[in-house]
């Protein structure tokens, strides 16, 4: 007879295929892994991983510790490290260290370090990363935004980091500084932005940044005014960009920069003012302004020359040479011009004649001068006066003083043969006076010599 007696295998088996997987796993890593003793801290087992990285052979790594492959560590800082281990405090420490290869070269390594029990066995086990790309990265990375920091700071812009689902915002030392304030006057909330905002520059701002959060522009950029710290407003050019979205396409994080313009802004202000003045003084002004090109191109004329020659503004933009007549005087005007644009120097006052859109002829009086740039004469400017009416009148004068002259001509020429005639008057006259004393003389001659 035979007896046959069956046991239960399946744990063991389980166990087995577990230990089998976890082999798999742990030589198959590509990360380095070590279990070592927690007395003489000697690698009871090391994977190909760890072999491959360091250099050593097995066999080599077992008679080796931790502190043989980390330069920078002695037994004691070692021990003072895998104290909260050993104490329980905690069942897990990383850190970052250097480990150092067989062939003295060293790389960056991260270690996740716990001390287990397997069965009967308390075993150190240590998980190790090469992190040499990720500092080196790192490392490029702090150069990077140290670079950036230094192009910033160095272009006096204020930075903004705006989360849009949580309305936090950094604002950069720069930024607060650009308001009058110190770093740690200003929150880190939209608000602190918000509220110091130009209340009539509020409605446009906000709308250029809702038209950007909803993809309409690449870029938000806008002009507003910021009350700064000492109640005066500034103006600030205010430029940034959605950098990050949610998974639905909402917007996440948005990043820009805050400018000082308050200078050009005043300036432009300015310069407006002045152009007002002068587009007042020019279009109440009763000469015709304008500006042409060294081709002789009218590039700007006052409204006056609608009222003088019955052109548009628009339609005397083109060579003045087209409104002359061919009366010989504008060709002495076209050699001042001309000679004005050669020399970069004001000439004579000078005469034209021009012809109205009707037909008509328009005599002008014109002053002129070059504007001359690094040397070279760029355009000329200069206004002109309708003179035809003063003409006329010169002209009348001048044939009423030529009528009055040859009339005093003829009135001296009758005074002048009356004159001769009177003179021969006064000679027979005088001759005849003269002979009757004659005549009176020798009667009495004779009367004595017959007494």
């Amino acid at each position: 007879k035979f007896a046959t007696v069956f046991s239960d295998i399946t744990e063991r088996k389980q166990a087995e295929e577990e230990i089998k997987r976890f082999s798999r796993i742990f030589e198959d890593s590509i990360n380095e892994i070590f279990l070592f003793n927690p007395d003489s801290l000697r690698f009871t087992q090391v994977n190909k991983a760890a072999c491959h990285n360091l250099g050593y052979t097995l066999a080599e790594l077992q008679e080796m510790t931790p502190l043989d492959i980390k330069p920078e560590m002695t037994a004691e800082s070692f021990a003072e490290l895998v104290a909260p281990l050993r104490s329980g405090e905690k069942n897990q420490i990383v850190f970052e260290t250097v480990h150092r290869r067989k062939d003295e070269s060293l790389y960056d390594t991260e270690v996740y370090l716990q001390l287990l029990q397997f069965e009967n066995e308390t075993l150190f086990a240590a998980i190790i990363l090469d992190i040499t790309e990720r500092k080196r990265a790192e490392e490029a990375l702090l150069d990077s935004e140290a670079r950036w920091q230094f192009a910033v700071d160095g272009s006096a812009l204020g930075l903004w980091d705006w989360n849009v689902q949580t309305s936090e915002v950094f604002f950069s030392k720069q930024w607060k500084a650009m308001l009058g304030f110190k770093e740690d006057e200003i929150s880190g909330s939209l608000e602190e932005w918000d509220k110091r905002v130009h209340p009539d520059d509020k409605e446009k701002v906000y709308a250029d940044i809702n038209k950007h959060l909803d993809g309409k522009t690449e870029f938000y950029n806008n002009e507003h005014r910021v009350l700064c710290k000492n109640n005066n407003y500034k103006w600030i050019l205010d430029r940034g960009k959605v950098i990050s979205r949610t998974e639905d396409g909402k917007p996440f994080r948005m990043i820009g920069t805050h400018t000082d313009i308050t200078e050009r802004r005043l300036a432009e202000e300015a310069l407006r003012e002045s152009e007002e003045k002068l587009r007042n003084i020019f279009e109440n002004s009763t000469n015709v302004i304008y500006s042409h090109s060294v081709e002789h191109i009218v590039n700007y004329i006052s409204p006056q020359i609608e009222n003088l020659l019955g052109y548009t503004q628009e339609e005397a933009k083109k060579k003045w040479t087209e409104f002359a007549s061919e009366n010989p005087i504008n060709k002495i005007g076209y050699e001042h011009t001309v000679k004005a644009i050669e020399t970069g120097k004001s000439q004579a006052v000078y005469e034209l004649e021009f012809i109205h859109k009707s037909g008509k002829k328009v005599l002008v009086e014109v002053r002129e001068s070059p504007v001359v740039k690094n040397g070279k004469t760029v355009s000329i400017v200069g206004a002109f006066s309708d003179i035809t009416q003063r003409k006329q009148a010169e002209e009348e004068l001048s044939k009423h003083r030529e009528h009055l002259e040859e009339l005093v001509k003829e009135r001296t020429k009758e005074l002048e043969e009356k004159n001769k005639k009177l003179e021969k008057f006064n000679d027979l006259f005088v001759n005849r006076e003269f002979r009757i004393k004659e005549l009176k003389d020798k009667v009495k001659e004779l009367e004595g010599k017959n007494g």
